[in-house]
């Protein structure tokens, strides 16, 4: 709880800080890590526009008597735009098999067909004439 939520809270002035017991900038806050999650996570893209919006609604309830003043329900709402996922280019061999088509795949880490070309010298051979 914010720290002018403390004590009466009628007598409390109205700040985002303290609006809806502090609900505006929590939501904020949560919405916050995530954007910044999102900019370091490794499938995202790290050029792309992130957004935050805010959007609080006051609606006035019906007043008595033609009264401006009275009681307000107030909405909060945080929503959060993120990166889109890296495009990634990975291969497949597609070959028709005993049962369809099949698909495969071979995964490799990074380095591993450098090193299993390394190893590897260029090898030549004859055929018997």
């Amino acid at each position: 709880m914010h720290e002018a939520m403390r004590g009466n809270p009628r007598n409390v002035k109205v700040t985002l800080a303290t609006l809806n017991n502090g609900d505006a900038v929590e939501k904020f806050d949560m919405a916050l890590n995530d954007v910044l999650a999102d900019m370091v996570d490794p499938n995202k893209d790290p050029d792309a526009d992130r957004a935050i919006t805010l959007t609080i609604k006051f609606k006035p309830k019906k007043r008595k008597g033609g009264h401006r003043y009275g009681d307000t329900s107030v909405f909060i709402a945080c929503k959060a735009k993120f990166g889109p996922y890296q495009e990634i280019e990975e291969g497949m061999v597609v070959s028709e098999g005993i049962e369809g088509p099949e698909a495969h795949q071979d995964i490799y880490q990074e380095g591993d067909l450098d090193a299993f070309f390394s190893d590897r010298s260029p090898r030549i051979q004859s055929e018997p004439v």
